[in-house]
């Protein structure tokens, strides 16, 4: 799942829009892949960590959970 997937599922969760998410965290509404700074805001918002929003890297422990967890929540 890519990162805009992964952020789209959590603040759907959270009951969020997308343009309340953006406003949140300062966007703009041109913004496409957001920086590893504005992935903080966004997990902040989300009240999430990062490395939910990002792409897990499987082969580290965490990544590996992460992976896990997405694929129970779908």
């Amino acid at each position: 799942m890519a990162i805009g997937e992964r952020i789209r599922f959590i603040r759907n969760l959270r009951g969020m829009t997308q343009k309340f998410l953006g406003l949140q965290v300062g966007f703009s509404e041109r913004t496409r892949t957001p920086k590893a700074d504005l992935v903080e805001l966004l997990a902040d918002a989300l009240d999430v960590s990062a490395e939910a929003l990002n792409v897990p890297n499987i082969d580290s422990y965490t990544g590996l959970m992460h992976t896990l967890f997405a694929l129970e929540d779908l």
